[in-house]
């Protein structure tokens, strides 16, 4: 609803703009054709501008450490929105304005088809003119001229003179359009006075080209005085009082204004200021992953220093302890070290780590367990990226979480109407105590697809046992990639030309391994083991499946058997692997 609200604003906005260069920049300074012109652009352009979307600012690069990999499950599906939603209303009321407005057209369209059917016409090359029983103000209508058939003779040149030049400039075509515009644009106070103005415009204009081809004016004024008494106003070109004085004012004061040009050039500006007000956007920013880079040498160890050259002092940690500087660690105790740069530096550690972060982990001290590499104390506000005991979701793996999280996940309705789709990247923090905070959208390509990614993430708050360092409990980070995409049901066509493919994904000791995602490559479709390494997947004939899991090596293998075993080899680099958020639609055949 707020963005259907802003949409509105800035529809009111580019058409008043516009509408007020014209009262200030051009009415009655340049000519009638050009007027006309401007008018019907200008009001359509004041619809058009806020719709487009130009990506011209530069959406930067978002670097994202790779955190512990979530693997992918099944699609979900959107949730049927509530009834009566604000959204629904607002599109009911405007659906209503809009009809009655073209309703009103129709029925003036149907009253000037009875007119012409019982009158007497009379055809001439350039017009017909449609002789009514029915006493009326005279007007024309696309190629007609309608007239009363008992209209005085002195009084017929001068009407259909002024009628001629209504056809001639096609004034019918432009008030049908203004007419629409009015019917899409119905609840826009300056669209209604737009179209007041293309009406003055083309009266304007018809009588200036009556009065050039050789009318005495003052005859021609008492014409225009005389039709407006004693006739039917319903079926007319809007001929009122107070028309009708600046129409005649326009024909006793009227001169040509200067610079006509100039005056017209001035529209350029504006529309393009408004574009740059409301069409142009920023680009999206380009998502990337750091490296992390495991090293044990002396030779690593220099290059990780080598970040504190000149005026760079990048914050250091070791072993979740924050340092001066890297002086005095012995390389051959070291396990891992990672680099962190830029914005994944600054949004786990903050200011302080704007050029650079490195973490060290050291080894375990002889005669320790694994976890207690050095009795050093834990800094209690630092997030950590990964330890020794990581946080387990409902007392199992991160698969776990994966499909917890796919099953509640609903595309948003709001993002289902306006077509709105693209990846919503979440972070958030395990907590000390099994909860779930800070949690954030750091990239999104709409608030409303962010709010129902944010939404699932919190409500883990509770689910989860913490993750532990040296005996202690740490807080974990963690970055969840979400993709909303829209299908056209598509899908469902090549369904029928898949074929089953199972399997068992085992370790090198041909123990089956639970949790590991199987991914048709090139496709979202894919599926997880189950605790005896099995799997279900159906795939096209030549398809390849990348079977991966934390930890270890990622392995792709064709599909060319329909039994398929496949061993992991440990040592793989981890990635933040993607959830995707299908809303399947209907083919109409």
């Amino acid at each position: 609803m707020k963005t259907l609200t802003i949409h509105l604003f800035e529809i009111l906005a580019c058409s008043g703009a516009l509408l007020g260069l014209y009262i200030l920049v051009i009415e009655r300074r340049v000519s009638f054709r050009w007027c006309r012109r401007y008018l019907v652009a200008s009001m359509a352009l004041a619809a058009l501008i806020p719709l487009v979307d130009i990506p011209v600012w530069s959406g930067g690069e978002l670097w994202l450490d790779p955190l512990p990999a979530l693997p992918a499950a099944a699609p979900a599906t959107a949730a049927e929105a509530p009834s009566m939603r604000p959204e629904a209303v607002a599109a009911a009321i405007y659906a209503l304005g809009a009809a009655i407005i073209a309703a009103l057209l129709l029925l003036q369209l149907l009253r000037i088809g009875r007119l012409r059917r019982a009158a007497r016409l009379d055809s001439t090359p350039r017009y017909t003119i449609v002789n009514t029983r029915r006493r009326i103000s005279s007007f024309s209508f696309l190629r007609s001229i309608y007239v009363w058939e008992g209209l005085p003779a002195e009084e017929l040149p001068a009407v259909v003179a002024h009628e001629a030049s209504h056809i001639r400039h096609r004034h019918s075509i432009e008030r049908l359009a203004m007419e629409a515009l009015k019917a899409a644009l119905w609840w826009n106070p300056f669209v209604w006075i737009a179209s007041r103005r293309l009406t003055e415009v083309q009266e304007f204009e018809a009588d200036s080209d009556v009065l050039r081809s050789g009318f005495d004016r003052t005859r021609y004024m008492s014409t225009i005085f005389r039709q407006l008494f004693g006739y039917s106003p319903e079926i007319a070109n809007s001929l009122r009082d107070s028309l009708t004085k600046k129409r005649f004012e326009m024909m006793l004061t009227h001169t040509p204004g200067r610079h006509a040009l100039l005056r017209l050039a001035a529209t350029i500006p504006v529309v393009l200021g408004l574009a740059c007000a409301f069409s142009f956007s920023t680009k999206a920013a380009q998502i990337r992953y750091t490296d992390r880079t495991a090293a044990i040498e002396t030779t690593d160890l220099a290059t990780a220093a080598a970040l504190a050259d000149g005026d760079r002092k990048p914050l250091v940690i070791v072993d979740g302890v924050e340092r001066p500087s890297l002086d005095g660690l012995d390389p051959s105790q070291i396990q891992e070290i990672s680099i962190l740069k830029d914005a994944s530096a600054t949004t786990l550690y903050g200011d302080r780590a704007r050029d650079g972060v490195i973490v060290v982990t050291l080894k375990p001290a002889p005669g320790t367990p694994a976890d207690k590499s050095v009795d050093r104390p834990i800094d209690p506000d630092t997030p950590f990226l990964t330890a020794s005991v990581m946080p387990r979701f409902q007392g199992g793996n991160l698969s776990d979480f994966r499909t917890w999280v796919q099953g509640r996940l609903r595309y948003p309705a709001e993002a289902m109407e306006s077509k709105q789709q693209g990846r919503v990247v979440v972070q958030f923090i395990v907590e000390r105590d099994g909860s779930v905070a800070h949690v954030e959208a750091i990239a999104c390509p709409s608030e409303s697809l962010a709010a129902e990614a944010v939404r699932v993430v919190s409500a883990s708050s509770g689910l989860w046992t913490p993750g532990s360092s040296k005996d202690e409990k740490v807080r974990i980070i963690y970055t969840l990639p979400v993709d909303f995409r829209i299908s056209d049901g598509d899908e469902n066509k090549a369904a029928a030309d898949r074929i089953e493919v199972r399997g068992r994904v085992v370790d090198a000791g041909n123990t089956p391994l639970q949790g590991a995602l199987v991914v048709s490559r090139g496709t979202t479709s894919g599926v997880v083991t189950d605790k005896e390494g099995a799997f279900s997947i159906r795939v096209a004939p030549t398809a390849t499946l990348d079977v991966s899991l934390v930890g270890y090596e990622t392995v792709g293998v064709r599909a060319d058997t329909q039994e398929l075993t496949v061993v992991l080899v440990k040592g793989g680099a981890t990635t933040a692997d993607e959830i995707v958020v299908v809303s399947y639609g209907q083919r109409k055949r």
